[in-house]
């Protein structure tokens, strides 16, 4: 079912159909709106953070002379990972914006039997 229904279109639903609508609508919002976030970083890795301070005291206590290379290698892994995560979200949300951009060049293709634009 395409996204992008006219007033009309939406009105001539029956009630069952509004709900599976709505549903589909709101889950595409909600994960739109999930990717949104991982893409802008707003979620910080509080693990990350504990097991770096949690590794940098024991290397201090117990073994100094390779503190900074464990406290490096955890950030380092963490930095990593993260920004994988924010260019996967950023792939996914332009999958996303290429596909509804299909369905709407689906939905105003001519009737002759043209190919809608790419």
């Amino acid at each position: 079912m395409p996204l992008n229904l006219s007033k009309d279109e939406v009105a001539r639903l029956s009630e069952e159909q509004l709900d599976a609508y709505a549903r589909v609508h709101l889950d595409s919002e909600r994960t739109r709106r999930e990717l949104c976030d991982k893409a802008s970083g707003r979620n910080r890795s509080l693990l990350l953070a504990i097991v770096a301070g949690v590794l940098g005291t024991v290397a201090v206590i117990w073994f100094p002379g390779i503190f900074l290379d464990v406290l490096t290698l955890a950030l380092l892994f963490g930095f990593h990972r993260s920004t994988n995560r924010r260019i996967d979200a950023l792939v996914r949300l332009l999958n996303l914006d290429r596909m509804a951009e299909n369905q709407s060049a689906e939905q105003v293709a001519p009737s002759n039997g043209d190919k809608p634009p790419v």
